[in-house]
């Protein structure tokens, strides 16, 4: 009733007419796709995904294939998603600024979707977020026209972020929580957990690079 995309129906002979009715039923049990349905909908699909892995995308027929990370970044009318849809921006940490403090610059497509998540704050101002060792802690955000670039100022007492400073590996990532709507920061080492937030963003084809690193939302 809720997701009839193939349906096998076996019938006696002389009954043909009862494999019409079935789908003549289906039918009337749909309803107009409106705009707002629409906008509904993508954003339910944007949390189911959040919830599947790459391989299960490309089953599920919502990705033909993980592109090539070395390849072509996927075109905006290419994307599984839009922006206004994402809960979740994410940078490699490569590269980034800042000689006392952690400075995680985010390149601007998926900046614009971390100044959406964190709420379209101020120039300058800061964010509380919640890391991964419990603590609530106090970043700053701001955008520099001169590169277009956004900049996460991340707390020198954050988990992991010392580890990334001096090996520049991994990825940073800002999540808005579907539970609760809190703001959630980590820093992914490479691995598993690294590769399927990664992943994801290549499936959906929600991702960029620049010639340091990979960058995505989802």
């Amino acid at each position: 009733m809720k997701n009839g995309e193939c349906v096998f129906c076996g019938v006696a002979p002389g009954r043909l007419d009862s494999v019409g009715g079935a789908w003549l039923d289906c039918w009337k049990a749909g309803v107009l796709a409106t705009a707002e349905r629409l906008a509904v909908y993508e954003n339910f699909f944007a949390r189911r995904n959040r919830k599947r892995d790459a391989a299960d995308m490309v089953a599920l027929g919502v990705a033909d294939d993980l592109p090539e990370k070395t390849g072509a970044p996927p075109k905006t009318g290419q994307r599984a998603i839009s922006e206004a849809a994402a809960s979740v921006a994410w940078a490699g940490l490569q590269s980034f600024t800042g000689e006392y403090s952690f400075q995680v610059e985010f390149p601007k497509e998926a900046g614009l979707v971390l100044r959406r998540v964190v709420g379209n704050l101020s120039e300058g101002d800061r964010v509380d977020m919640l890391c991964v060792d419990g603590a609530t802690r106090s970043f700053k955000f701001r955008f520099y026209e001169n590169n277009g670039m956004f900049r996460l100022s991340v707390p020198n007492a954050t988990p992991m972020a010392n580890w990334a400073r001096e090996r520049r590996v991994g990825i940073a990532r800002v999540e808005r929580g579907e539970a609760r709507g809190e703001l959630l920061f980590d820093i992914l080492a490479p691995g598993l957990r690294m590769e399927e937030v990664v992943d994801r963003s290549r499936a959906l084809g929600t991702w960029g690079r620049t010639p340091t690193r990979l960058y995505g939302w989802h």
